[in-house]
């Protein structure tokens, strides 16, 4: 079982394998993502492990897969909040302290606009010990099935 589909089940969320494929990619599943929380329409929370093949020279996670995380939750919230397939239009992140290799990068998204063709939406990272370690927000467009 993949680890959205867990997530989703523990939280109550209930999709038919279809579905699943269709918010799940291999660049997801490859950062091992653990969903926490999602509020339909409003948030979600999600975290994923620092694992050591994320780490920069100086030994931090660098700040590309950080970026990655945030789209992947990004992208996650956009698909369950409208059930529509989307690609991002810009991904603005900003680092405020470095995460370390076998702590948890917990991300907060926000969903602040919800219109027929966009979606806006912001989100904070942090780390196990609940500091600041980056910011970012999206716009994503949604896309019609090719």
């Amino acid at each position: 079982m993949r680890y959205i589909e867990k997530a989703l089940i523990s939280i109550g969320k209930e999709y038919m394998l279809t579905s699943l494929e269709e918010i799940t990619a291999s660049c997801f599943e490859l950062m091992q993502p653990i969903l926490l929380e999602y509020v339909p329409n409003e948030k979600l929370k999600i975290k994923f492990p620092v694992l050591q093949m994320y780490l920069n020279p100086v030994k931090s996670m660098q700040g590309g897969f950080i970026s990655a995380a945030f789209d992947n939750a990004f992208g996650m919230l956009c698909f369950l909040s409208t059930e529509n397939k989307a690609v991002s239009l810009d991904l603005n992140t900003n680092y405020h302290k470095p995460i370390y290799e076998k702590d948890q990068l917990v991300i907060n998204v926000y969903l602040k606009y919800k219109g027929n063709t966009l979606i806006n939406m912001y989100a904070e990272a942090f780390n196990s010990n609940d500091e600041l370690v980056a910011t970012a927000d999206s716009k994503m467009m949604f896309i019609k099935d090719q």
